[in-house]
């Protein structure tokens, strides 16, 4: 937040969670843009954009394209989000390990092929 002079901690911390809560899930900064403003929250997508491309440059989470067999409709696949740390997720969202043990299996298996 202070390398990037960003005075809104609030939103990016909601990011953060709601990043931990969609681990493995297909995400776009579009879609979590519109998740947002149906909470009430306005927030751009491009300002989601740039959280995200800070969160990843800090090992936070990992994005991992999409492999798709035909080639251009690589464009058109959301990303998906792995984290470093299961532990940091566990202790920030307040959840224990076992709440969503399919997407925590699947951030492991990432973990350990990459």
């Amino acid at each position: 937040m202070v390398r990037h002079a960003w005075r809104k901690v609030d939103h990016f911390d909601r990011l953060v969670k709601f990043m931990f809560d969609s681990i493995g899930s297909p995400l776009s900064p579009h879609k979590i843009s519109k998740t947002f403003k149906s909470n009430g929250i306005s927030i751009s997508s491009p300002t989601v954009e740039n959280y995200l491309e800070a969160i990843n440059e800090a090992y936070l989470f990992y994005k991992v394209q999409r492999y798709n067999i035909k080639g251009s409709a690589i464009l058109s696949t959301q990303e998906k989000f792995y984290t470093s740390d299961l532990g940091l997720k566990n202790g920030i969202s307040g959840q224990d390990s076992s709440t969503n043990l399919g997407h925590n299996l699947e951030n492991i298996v990432f973990r350990v092929i990459t």
